[in-house]
């Protein structure tokens, strides 16, 4: 099944008419969810996290940053 994946830096320039479903990355969240795991594990732990297929086409470097 061929997807057609786009990047939009913002939900408002979404034509939703011609997509079936979306997903919206909040970046902010996802930092505030990394930060509250290191509140929650000892000093002495890494938070190791998988980067796969460019985020799943939803940007690796806005992500992994």
């Amino acid at each position: 099944m061929a997807t057609n994946s786009k990047i939009y830096m913002n939900k408002d320039s979404i034509d939703t008419g011609k997509l079936r479903c979306w997903l919206e990355i909040n970046l902010s969240h996802l930092k505030n969810n990394i930060e509250s795991i290191r509140k929650i594990i000892t000093n002495r732990l890494d938070i190791c996290c998988v980067m796969k297929a460019n985020g799943y086409g939803f940007g690796s470097i806005n992500i992994s940053k």
